[in-house]
């Protein structure tokens, strides 16, 4: 059974028993709305009624048009059903899920015109890297305009489209404190952004280090202080996605102590799908 929800904090409610490490991708949408709400979100279970264990979610979607469509879990067999309410709330333009709901969802209505993977990997202790030069700070107002000319830089190297202001979006992560830099020289080398979610999880996202500036082991010891930062405030774990096809970063995400848990795929439709 299909429900939808106009109350993010219901929707969470819903989800409070479910790991938080599966269900993240859907999270970090949810909780967002809870304080910075959206009339145009959709926000979706799946539900079964078994005889012994009562209401099961079986489906987790969540979708803040122009971004992604994202769906953590859904039986194959309704995923027809989500399209169709998904498809009469906005143009479905992308799509981020599981590799089994994509292949479905291609199946269903033809190839995308990209087709990404996303490597989810967890951390739990940081594995120090290499000692080298610099420090980590919070970025300021001051930086707006670097992390502004960077975001776009970052997002064409990843394959993703820009969806937003990069100034608008560098100034919102300034101004929540969840953006970092890399400083050397006294100028900034290498940023990233940290979001927390769920009870004890931090994600971390948007590593990026100029071509200029790369091979010194910048963002490898920016990321490892950022999730030493995080644990040290008490989180249990840290995450980030890492592209499976880029067999540097994932190296060294993993000689800090990332493992990698599961994989997600992102689909992007030159039309409606």
């Amino acid at each position: 059974m299909l429900l939808r929800f106009d109350d993010p904090s219901a929707y969470l409610a819903r989800l409070s028993d479910h790991d938080e490490l599966e269900t993240f991708a859907v999270l970090r949408i949810v909780e967002r709305l809870v304080s910075q709400p959206r009339a145009d979100a959709l926000l979706v279970l799946d539900v079964e009624d078994d005889t012994v264990l009562g209401e099961t979610v079986v489906g987790a979607a969540a979708w803040t048009p122009p971004w992604p469509l994202t769906i953590t879990s859904w039986p194959v067999a309704r995923l027809h059903e989500l399209v169709d309410v998904a498809r009469d709330h906005a143009e479905l333009t992308s799509v981020v899920t599981t590799p089994a709901l994509a292949d479905a969802l291609v199946a269903l209505h033809g190839a995308p015109s990209r087709r990404l993977g996303l490597a989810f990997h967890v951390l739990t202790a940081v594995i120090p890297p290499r000692v080298g030069a610099g420090y980590r700070r919070f970025a300021t107002e001051e930086d707006v305009p670097l992390l502004a000319d960077w975001l776009p830089r970052f997002l064409h190297e990843v394959k993703l489209p820009l969806l937003a202001d990069p100034i608008d979006t560098a100034r919102s992560f300034v101004r929540d404190g969840r953006m970092h830099l890399w400083i050397e020289s006294d100028r900034p080398v290498a940023c990233t952004a940290h979001l927390d979610f769920g009870r004890g999880g931090t994600h971390v996202g948007m590593v990026y280090t100029p071509p200029e500036l790369r091979g010194r082991g910048c963002a490898s010891r920016l990321v490892a202080a950022v999730s030493q930062h995080a644990l040290e405030r008490g989180r249990r774990h840290l995450t980030l996605y890492a592209d499976p096809e880029n067999p540097t970063s994932t190296a060294i995400y993993r000689r800090l102590g990332y493992v990698e848990r599961y994989l997600h795929v992102e689909l992007g439709f030159d039309r409606p799908a």
